[in-house]
């Protein structure tokens, strides 16, 4: 039996999980919710073969003579037979009580003796055609594209349906990301592998899309099909964008609005696909493959880990440098006008506030941003005027005690460095006496 898979392909949010179960009730077709690990292991089978056939001089795979090509499609029949073993469990389970708010009278969720292929709905497929087509080379895409504004409006109120809403940009970029797969593939591997259908289509007359897309994968149309389309199309309850033409969107100020706009007017002037896929996209795709398959090998992995380790320590050296620069410039910036009392008593108090503390004022010019203040080393409680022109300190009897000069820096606050120093001088209380 050939394996004769189908994935529905496109963005979030444009009824690839629709078409998916509009297709799965079909006599012939079993529908699977949303697997994610299938492409994986498309990606690891490749992996799986390098490690079988290097290392030792007798390996298994390089002694049995299996190529990459031979292994993958060996996965592929092994993940078909587990999908297809399946079936019965995947049922049953879906009649559990728990699921039961799932369960419709429009959707067949059923196993049948003829049910010998399997139609898949997750969106990430669209970056893993070309590895997928490896594992299954019989496979069909149908890529489903929908206007990018109502996908991300939808996907901006995607709390309406339980999920997390999407930042705006995150939710144009997405759609931008799945859709620039989805057209890739198709000028990869032509219209005979991929098929793209319009949302739009969907809404106004499904039975001519169901039609198609059973032709495209060689099965006959069956009326049951378009018993799923008895559901809302888009379940999230929003209201909707007004202006969403190319016209009034492809100069918008946002470059990611800019971005996926340009790229729906391309795909919409470029309906006609060939039968055939070109080799310049053919081996962008090969490349994008390879490049997935390296981020998850072993040597991949180390390799990121040493760019990531390399990165952050540039990133370190360039944070440690910018405060280098940091510090020499509030250096060469700050100016003391004026300050006062320059001069005090030991153990007496001077300049008192209205907390009892005694206190130093200083004015100063080029300061830009906070600073510690540290008389003799002890920090002291510091207070900067909104302007950054004057800043005063609150000294401890304590620090006065005994005559002495006191060095009273100024620091910067993150690393610590002396950015300017004053002295203060502190007089024998005794002399005070002969003065008064």
């Amino acid at each position: 039996m050939q394996v004769q898979p189908i994935f529905i392909i496109g963005s979030y949010r444009s009824a690839t999980s629709l078409m998916g179960w509009v297709l799965g009730q079909h006599t012939k077709i079993f529908p699977l919710e949303e697997t994610h690990y299938i492409y994986r292991l498309s990606c690891d089978a490749v992996s799986q073969h390098e490690l079988g056939t290097k290392g030792l001089a007798r390996s298994f795979l390089a002694s049995a003579n299996i190529s990459r090509r031979s292994y993958c499609v060996a996965a592929g029949v092994s993940c078909n037979d587990l999908i297809l073993q399946s079936r019965h469990d995947i049922v049953e389970s879906a009649k559990l009580p728990q699921h039961a708010a799932d369960a419709s009278d429009h959707v067949k969720f059923c196993v049948t003796p003829d049910k010998n292929r399997w139609v898949d709905a997750t969106p990430e497929n669209a970056h893993y055609v070309y590895s997928l087509l490896r594992m299954f080379p019989k496979a069909k895409f149908i890529h489903i594209l929908r206007n990018p504004k109502l996908v991300a409006s939808s996907l901006m109120n995607f709390s309406g349906v339980g999920a997390n809403d999407y930042e705006e940009e995150n939710a144009y970029n997405t759609w931008t990301r799945l859709v620039g797969a989805c057209q890739l593939a198709e000028k990869a591997f032509g219209s005979e592998v991929v098929k793209r259908i319009y949302f739009d289509d969907i809404l106004t007359d499904p039975e001519s899309v169901v039609r198609e897309c059973l032709e495209f994968v060689g099965e006959e149309y069956q009326p049951d099909c378009l018993g799923p389309f008895s559901l809302k199309v888009n379940s999230s309850r929003h209201k909707q964008p007004q202006d969403i033409s190319i016209e009034g969107n492809i100069n918008d100020s946002r470059p990611y609005v800019r971005n996926a706009f340009k790229l729906y007017q391309e795909l919409l002037q470029n309906k006609d696909l060939k039968n055939k896929g070109d080799l310049k996209s053919l081996r962008l795709c090969k490349q994008k493959d390879a490049d997935l398959i390296f981020s998850r090998s072993q040597k991949g992995i180390d390799y990121i880990n040493g760019d990531r380790a390399r990165l952050l320590a540039e990133n370190s050296r360039l944070q440690a440098e910018s405060l280098k620069l940091k510090v020499e410039l509030m250096r060469a910036r700050l100016k003391v006008i004026d300050w006062g009392p320059q001069a005090v008593y030991a153990g007496q108090p001077f300049n008192a506030q209205a907390n009892g503390a005694s206190a130093l004022w200083i004015k100063v010019s080029g300061l830009e941003e906070d600073v510690d203040v540290e008389l003799g080393g002890t920090l002291l409680p510091t207070f900067v005027a909104d302007d950054f022109s004057v800043i005063t300190v609150e000294v401890s009897r304590s620090l006065t005690s005994i005559p002495c000069a006191i060095p009273l820096t100024f620091k910067e606050k993150e690393s610590g460095a002396v950015v300017g120093e004053l002295e203060l001088s502190v007089l024998p209380f005794a002399k005070h006496k002969m003065f008064s």
